[in-house]
């Protein structure tokens, strides 16, 4: 259970920095600015994030998801009783990374909007 918690919380979290650094390394769609890329985009992303998370539910579904990470991992190591929470905070963080990755790249996946 605080595995399932530590994932929802930090997958939210996560989610910040990973559509910064892609912002930074790629692109990040911004409402009502387009895709912004670079260091100067980093303020507007951060605000995007927040008006998506807001908006649209997405930290409902980061939690969700990052929930389940922790649950992975608890899965996984409570067989090898080993320390949970590390291997929580790589999944979270590989989740916040691949819902940010789905909003830079979907205009190839529904078409230009």
């Amino acid at each position: 259970m605080r595995a399932a918690l530590v994932g929802a919380v930090a997958t939210c979290a996560f989610a910040f920095p990973a559509a910064a650094l892609l912002a930074v390394a790629y692109r990040f769609p911004v409402p009502v600015g387009g895709y912004q890329s670079g260091v100067d985009a980093v303020p507007l992303v951060l605000a995007a994030v927040m008006f998506y998370g807001v908006t649209f539910g997405g930290f409902v579904l980061l939690a969700v998801l990052g929930a389940a990470a922790g649950a992975i991992a608890h899965r996984i190591r409570r067989a090898g009783d080993r320390p949970v929470m590390g291997l929580t905070l790589w999944l979270s963080l590989g989740v916040a990374g691949a819902a940010s990755l789905t909003l830079a790249l979907l205009d190839y996946l529904i078409g230009p909007w």
